[in-house]
This record gives C-alpha cells, sequence and structure tokens, in this order.
C-alpha cells in the first residue's frame, strides 16, 4: 500500500496548540478523500486535562457524529516524561484507541545553548559536544517506550535532531537499534508530513542536505520491514491529508494498511484488559 489514504496524526482543540473542532476535522478529512484518520491529542498527567479528554469521547458520542470515516481517538505521549513512562509501562492508557509517541525535548539535561545561535526554532539547536550524550539518551527512551509493548506509532523519530540541523553518523549507527527493537514488538514508524516540509525549509536554510540523511534512515527502516503509517500532525485544518511531497520516498516504504494497525491497537487492549481482570 503505497498510497497511504490515512492520517494518523491529527490534533484538535483538546491539545493544548490547536483550535480545530471535532466537526471542521472530520469535514476536511473527508474533503481530502480520507478513509480513516486517528485523532491523537498531546497529553498531561494532571486531572483537568485527563478529564477533558474523557469528555471528548462523551462528546462525540452524545452529538453522534456519522461520517463515512473510521476514526480512532488516542494520545500523543512525551516519553522523555517519567511520569508518562510509569503510565505507559503500567497499561494506564490502555483504553485508547491508539497510543503514539515521541522524544519532543530534553531540556532538563541542558544540552542546548543558553544564547540563540539561529533565528529559526532556538530550542532544537544544541551544543555540539553534547550531540553523543543526547542521543543516546533519545534511544534509549524511545527503546524503552517500544519495549512495554504499549506504544502503537512512534512519531516524527529524529525530528529535534533534524530541526537543528543536526546528521551525525552516529544517528544512523544508532537508528539500528531503534529500528530493530520497533520490528520486534510490531511498533509503526510515522512518516511525519510536518517534519517533512520542515525538511525542505531548514535544507535551504541551513545548505544541509537533510533530505538526503533522512532518505537513508527510511532506508535503514525498510531494511528491518517494519511498517510505516502516515501522520500529517495537523493543528489546523488545511494541515490534514497526505500531501504530493517526496514521491520516491513514499514509493519504497510498507505503510500498513488500516486492518494492520487495528490489529494491533486490538491486542495490545485485549492484553491490558487480561491484566486488570487479574
Amino acid at each position: 500500500m503505497n498510497t497511504p489514504i490515512a492520517d494518523y496524526h491529527i490534533h484538535s482543540k483538546w491539545s493544548f496548540d490547536s483550535e480545530s473542532s471535532l466537526e471542521s476535522i472530520y469535514e476536511k478529512a473527508i474533503q481530502k478523500g480520507l478513509k480513516h484518520i486517528a485523532i491523537t491529542e498531546h497529553c498531561f498527567l494532571v486531572q483537568e486535562h485527563m478529564v477533558q479528554l474523557l469528555d471528548r469521547w462523551g462528546y462525540v458520542s452524545n452529538n453522534g457524529f456519522n461520517t463515512d470515516l473510521d476514526v480512532l481517538f488516542g494520545v500523543e505521549l512525551s516519553l522523555e516524561n517519567k511520569e508518562i513512562m510509569w503510565c505507559l509501562r503500567n497499561g494506564v492508557f490502555g483504553f485508547w484507541d491508539i497510543i503514539s509517541g515521541g522524544v519532543h525535548g530534553f531540556e532538563q539535561y541542558n544540552l542546548y545553548p543558553k544564547e540563540p545561535i539561529s533565528e529559526y526554532r532556538n530550542k532544537f539547536l544544541m551544543l555540539p559536544e553534547k550531540v553523543e550524550q543526547l542521543v543516546r539518551q533519545y534511544v534509549a527512551q524511545t527503546v524503552t517506550a517500544i519495549n512495554t509493548g504499549q506504544l502503537d506509532v512512534l512519531v516524527h523519530p529524529w525530528d529535534i535532531f533534524l530541526l537543528a540541523g543536526c546528521t551525525d553518523q552516529i544517528l544512523l549507527k544508532l537508528s539500528h537499534d531503534l529500528v530493530k527493537q520497533a520490528a520486534l514488538h510490531n511498533t509503526f514508524i510515522e512518516l511525519n508530513g510536518g517534519m517533512l516540509k520542515n525538511i525542505y525549509y531548514l535544507s535551504a536554510q541551513m545548505k544541509i542536505n537533510l533530505e538526503e540523511f533522512y532518505v537513508r534512515f527510511l532506508q535503514i527502516c525498510s531494511g528491518y520491514d517494519v511498517k510505516f503509517v502516515y501522520g500529517s500532525d495537523a493543528h489546523e485544518v488545511d494541515e490534514i491529508g497526505v500531501p504530493n511531497f517526496l514521491p520516491a520516498i513514499k514509493s519504497k516504504l510498507r505503510f500498513a494498511a488500516h486492518s494492520e494497525l487495528t490489529q494491533r491497537t486490538n491486542e495490545r487492549r485485549n492484553e491490558n484488559e487480561k491484566l486488570c481482570i487479574l
């Protein structure tokens, strides 16, 4: 399946950084010809936010949305968060339709310059002498999450490095450790639309061939026969859907069928239900 008809990474107004209503998301997805979508909200372990996410389900049920879309409701987890990781290991998120996650930053490790050195996304720029430390920490956190068996989709892999213009060879070297575990635990890897757009922009701004590096990473993924899903990472409705960029990349990847994703998530949910009974 080389032409995705699904978008498994969309944010609504239940995320802190989006104002999109569920109605507008559904309307845009149908307009774009999508058959399946996943609405994956940022998750914070505070009672008020957890209640809001649960209210979203009630809102959908009470309003009786009837569409031709197959809609999954889930969360996007920040894997660098220790409390999030504890919850992931203990099946706290097990009732969601889809659990996605990725590392979003390591500010607490003091790896970033104190003074801005670029006008673009300064927070992603890191101290060169600490890159290897950060890469190893990134892989360790990600592999730990994958090994729980709870993570359905690994989102935007390596983005905090690519957005910093970092293409150090250690990223490719340690990619094998990361991807091997994803294949072992049947965790899908996301081709992230937002990140790919930024790769084009930054390649021109920094004069670094980020696209070539990312293609090499995807080739490593293909070598382990991992399955991909597409996610736009849309925070606005106009970003929803599969864009017509990087056709050479898309044609060489194995995108999971929707049934493969739902089979994986159903197996995960059934296992969690068994643990609750025990």
